[in-house]
């Protein structure tokens, strides 16, 4: 008895590699839908140049390969539905279709565009390897219909910035659950890379918390001056700042701000006897003024020996508040599935999902909903799908 249990143990921890990594395939749907969430390591996350010499990050195919494998056990197709090759401009276009299917049972299908260079010898401009480079852009479409259900969604939205070009990265620490067992990956800094630095001490950003330190200067230096500094350092807008010259920046910003607040000397009026003074004193009521802090920092997180510069932008309780509106990656993704259920078994088109949305919300806000909002969709698509598979139950019988 006691072999056959270890039979079965062995037969439940199912392992598959994913890169150099073993991870434990999925065997429901919670557990599919929270590896579809998990961050993408940091070893797998490389750079290359793009058009325009932006760097851009990246992962291999047989990364992306591996996390489908293990989330869907390997229950999961692609085609190509249309294909452009234009060797004029070296350049192939591939429209893919990425099929997957749920433990119970449910499939969704994503559509989108891949792309490659047709590479050329530079003395006989023939092509090196057409073959290659028509699977490269079958490759690039598998990744990105792969990041709209989850997988490497990160690298996707711009959310990583720690890549490097042509070399994997080691981690100092084990991440996703890959040498674990799945647990929820640390989402309060998984995201957090950019430093800045005030007195001694540095606290790291993610790029959308940094727009917001900018943002707020720009309240106290004022549209004029703010642009002027973002000009000089060769800028017209903040989200155009690299992670490297975010300090320079910053530092750029207090350095004008103190300059304002340089006061200006006062006219000499002549001195008032002591008793005058006196009464003036005890007329005058007695008012703690609040220490200056740096911008956006609280008082908690500037150290005591630090050099003081910003005053307080936005209070503690009023970010912690913007924090809980913000929905859970689960929610985000439950949404989603909802949606792709109504597209493809229900019939219903993108458009009509996007105005049904901005009708309950308002056309502003269909592209940052709230946490509160999200789960109002959810239940809203939720209760459509249901009377939807009523009627559908209901005209079966009677065709039976």
């Amino acid at each position: 008895m006691v072999e056959k249990k270890k039979e079965k143990s062995k037969t439940q921890a199912l392992q598959i590699y994913v890169g150099e990594d073993k991870v434990s395939v999925a065997k429901t749907v919670n557990t599919q839908v929270t590896m579809l969430s998990w961050p993408t390591p940091e070893k797998y996350i490389m750079q290359r140049k793009g058009r325009g010499n932006f760097v851009m990050d990246y992962v291999e195919t047989n990364y992306v390969i591996g996390m489908l494998n293990a989330i869907f056990l390997f229950n999961w197709d692609s085609e190509i539905l249309e294909q452009i090759i234009d060797k004029e401009e070296n350049q192939i276009a591939m429209k893919i279709r990425l099929t997957v299917r749920f433990a119970d049972g449910k499939e969704i299908k994503k559509d989108a565009w891949g792309g490659s260079d047709i590479k050329r010898l530079k003395d006989t401009k023939k092509m090196v390897d057409f073959a290659d480079d028509l699977k490269s852009a079958e490759s690039d479409g598998i990744k990105k219909a792969a990041s709209m259900i989850g997988i490497c969604w990160d690298v996707y939205a711009g959310l990583t910035t720690s890549g490097k070009k042509g070399k994997k990265i080691k981690n100092k620490e084990e991440s996703n659950g890959f040498t674990q067992a799945p647990g929820p990956p640390d989402r309060e800094n998984q995201f957090r890379t950019i430093p800045i630095k005030i007195g001694s001490k540095t606290y790291l950003h993610t790029k959308y918390e940094v727009l917001d330190r900018f943002k707020a200067a720009k309240s106290k230096l004022g549209k004029v001056l703010y642009y002027e500094i973002l000009g000089e350092n060769g800028y017209e807008k903040s989200d155009q700042i690299p992670k490297e010259d975010v300090q320079k920046l910053y530092d750029a910003m207090v350095e004008a701000y103190k300059a304002m607040k340089v006061p200006v000397p006062k006219k000499e009026e002549e001195p008032k006897p002591e008793a005058e003074k006196k009464s003036e004193e005890e007329i005058k009521p007695k008012v703690d003024e609040p220490e200056e802090q740096s911008l956006g920092f609280t008082a908690a997180e500037v150290e005591k020996e630090g050099e003081v510069e910003f005053p307080p932008l936005e209070q503690k309780d009023k970010e912690e508040k913007k924090e809980e509106e913000k929905p859970l990656q689960r929610e985000i993704m439950s949404l989603t599935g909802l949606e792709a259920m109504l597209v493809d078994k229900h019939g219903f088109t993108p458009d009509q999902i996007i105005g049904r949305l901005k009708e309950m919300f308002g056309e502003d806000n269909v592209t940052k909903l709230t946490r509160k909002q999200v789960q109002k969709a959810i239940k809203h698509f939720e209760c459509i799908i249901e009377q939807l598979n009523k009627v559908k139950e209901a005209k079966e019988k009677e065709v039976s």
